[in-house]
């Protein structure tokens, strides 16, 4: 998915989940259409700790950092990325080195993936198999878990920002095709590099992505337009053992007087509840006072229950520079939630997990 930003915003946001009450299913003009309208805050079951806190240095396992003077001033090149494998192995993405440094759940170095030196590392993902796959420039580039080197699978992006990797591996890359009004284009291949899909449009909508969850039922999201509320998705669940699709109205809570900053699919458990990651700030002038008042949770939506579950997670960190912020978020197969932060002195890794 996709980061939303363009700041604008205005006011307090302590109690911003009890404000604007979702709209109930009779008020949604296809009745046929289950509406995701339960909202509950769950924040207080779930278990905050940091697992991993790691600086920067010249040592094998430490962190890459990098100052750059631009046209907007100075920005650092710092980890922008993260995955989680299916035995709760963190990946950590550095662009500085070209490397992926890999650490174990109970935040143990274990290894140093390199990456070509000729390339840029721009972001990755991991599949269920513990494949992996990078963007750099040009390029998409997979390396199989038993291999040690990567080699490139596609060969013609045009300029390739991200990259989203199901657990069954397929890959979608979105990228500018160099199109007319700049157009943004998703591609979507198979995890050997054959493409499968490719989708051109201005305007950026959920449904140009696909995500499959660990049983292969295909996920889309895709905003429903004619209505006078601005905050309706529609989650299409394509199950592929039955053949037939589920459609839900899923409603991220905003309320009055904000905007989103993000909003974002960050992967599904076992249970099949779908996590959407949705930062909120007040619509105010003040960019910068948006930020300082901006909300991060992760909803949890639960289509066979038909209700959301929210969790609030630790603000996120700004350091100056540009980062693909739907990329310091992840969930594993248990419901463990996964956030990154990462400023000029240190990346952690801030773990939520359900209190058993």
């Amino acid at each position: 998915m996709h980061a939303i930003s363009n700041f604008k915003n205005s006011d307090e946001i302590i109690s911003s989940e009890n404000k604007n009450p979702v709209p109930e299913a009779e008020n949604h003009e296809d009745k046929n259409l289950k509406v995701l309208n339960k909202v509950n805050d769950k924040s207080s079951d779930y278990k905050k700790e940091v697992i991993l806190e790691l600086s920067y240095g010249k040592e094998e396992h430490n962190l890459g950092i990098e100052k750059r003077n631009t046209d907007a001033g100075e920005v650092f090149d710092i980890p922008q990325a993260m995955d989680v494998d299916k035995n709760g192995n963190i990946y950590i993405a550095e662009p500085v080195n070209k490397a992926i440094k890999v650490y174990s759940k109970e935040g143990k170095y274990l290894e140093k993936i390199e990456f070509n030196k000729n390339d840029i590392l721009r972001d990755f993902g991991v599949d269920s198999l513990g494949d992996i796959f990078i963007i750099g420039e040009k390029k998409l580039y997979k390396k199989n878990f038993n291999e040690s080197s990567f080699e490139d699978i596609v060969n013609d992006l045009s300029e390739p920002h991200e990259v989203v990797v199901s657990w069954n591996g397929n890959v979608s890359v979105l990228d500018f095709s160099g199109l007319p009004d700049d157009n943004l284009r998703v591609q979507r291949f198979d995890s050997n590099g054959k493409l499968l899909e490719k989708v051109e449009q201005n305007n950026f909508d959920f449904s140009i992505y696909e995500y499959e969850d660990l049983k292969g039922n295909k996920i889309s999201f895709s905003k429903v337009e004619g209505n006078l509320l601005s905050s309706q998705y529609k989650v299409s669940i394509n199950a592929s053992n039955l053949n037939q699709n589920q459609e839900f109205i899923y409603y991220p809570h905003l309320p009055d007087g904000y905007f989103y900053t993000m909003l974002d699919i960050i992967g599904c458990d076992e249970n099949d509840d779908i996590y959407m990651v949705r930062s909120i700030a007040p619509d105010i002038e003040d960019s910068v006072e948006a930020y300082k008042r901006e909300e991060t949770w992760v909803d949890i939506i639960n289509p066979g229950k038909g209700e959301i579950n929210s969790v609030k997670l630790e603000k996120r960190k700004d350091y100056g520079g540009i980062y693909r912020t739907n990329h310091m978020y992840k969930v594993d197969t248990k419901g463990n939630i996964y956030q990154m932060q990462s400023d000029t002195e240190k990346v952690r890794i801030i773990k939520y997990s359900i209190n058993e």
